[in-house]
C-alpha cells in the first residue's frame, strides 16, 4: 500500500452534494479501495434541537436531507407521538403517507437527474435529463406550495396531524400532475437505459456479488 495514493474525495466535492466523503486508494487511476464516512450535514442540527421545544424542532430537522423535507418532519414527529403516547387522526395519517410518497417522487428526481449530470453532462445525455427530471419535480413543488404556502421547507407536520389541510380541487390537481409525470417516463428510459453511453458508463460497475448471483439464480 506504500505505492499507493490515498485521496480524500469530498464532502465538499459537488458530487458528493456536501453530506458524504470518501478515502480513495488510487493505483495510478484504478481505486483499489474505497472508505466511506456518512454525516457530514456540518448544519448542528442535534446542537439547536437541545434548547427547542419539541414543536420548535420541526423547521430545523427539514433541512436534514434538503430534498426529502417532508419524510424528515413526519419521522421526528413519529418519533415525538411515540414518546407522548399520542394518537393521530385517521385523516392526518392518510395525509401523511400522501405527502411521503409525493416527496419519494420529488427526491427520486433530483437523485435521477443529478446522478446523469455527474456521470457524463452534455456527452452522456446527462444535461437534458437532469432539466427533465426538475421539470417534473416542479410539477409536486406546486401542489406542496398549494398545501404550505411554500416550495422547499415546508414545517407542515406538527405533533398530533398536520397544519394544513389540503385545499379544495387539490386530488383533481394531483392526478393531473401524476398523470404528467407517469407518461414522460418514457423520455426517462430512452435517455438511460436505451443510452449507449448512459449504459456503458454504467453496466457492470458497483457490482455486489451477492445480489448478482441471487439475480443469476432467479
Amino acid at each position: 500500500e506504500a505505492d499507493l495514493m490515498l485521496l480524500h474525495f469530498g464532502p465538499q466535492h459537488p458530487s458528493t452534494h456536501g453530506v458524504f466523503r470518501m478515502d480513495l486508494h488510487l493505483d495510478g487511476e484504478l481505486v483499489v479501495k474505497a472508505t466511506p464516512y456518512l454525516g457530514y450535514l456540518h448544519r448542528g442540527v442535534e446542537k439547536l434541537c437541545e434548547r427547542l421545544t419539541y414543536v420548535q424542532q420541526t423547521p430545523i430537522v427539514d433541512k436534514n436531507d434538503y430534498v426529502a423535507p417532508m419524510t424528515n418532519e413526519q419521522a421526528l414527529n413519529l418519533a415525538f407521538e411515540k414518546l407522548l403516547s399520542v394518537e393521530v387522526p385517521r385523516r392526518a395519517r392518510w395525509m401523511r403517507t400522501l405527502l411521503a410518497e409525493l416527496q419519494r417522487v420529488a427526491s427520486h428526481l433530483v437523485w435521477m437527474g443529478t446522478f446523469t449530470l455527474d456521470l457524463g453532462g452534455a456527452l452522456g445525455g446527462g444535461a437534458t435529463l437532469f432539466l427533465h427530471t426538475f421539470r417534473e419535480r416542479e410539477l409536486i413543488l406546486d401542489l406542496f406550495e398549494e398545501i404550505t404556502g411554500s416550495r422547499f421547507h415546508y414545517n407542515t407536520h406538527t405533533i398530533g396531524g398536520n397544519r394544513h389541510d389540503l385545499p379544495v380541487g387539490f386530488d383533481a390537481r394531483l392526478r393531473s400532475a401524476l398523470a404528467t409525470i407517469e407518461s414522460r417516463l418514457v423520455e426517462y428510459e430512452a435517455m438511460t437505459l436505451h443510452h449507449a453511453i448512459f449504459i456503458e458508463r454504467t453496466r457492470g460497475v458497483g457490482v455486489l456479488d451477492a445480489v448478482a448471483e441471487m439475480i443469476e439464480r432467479g
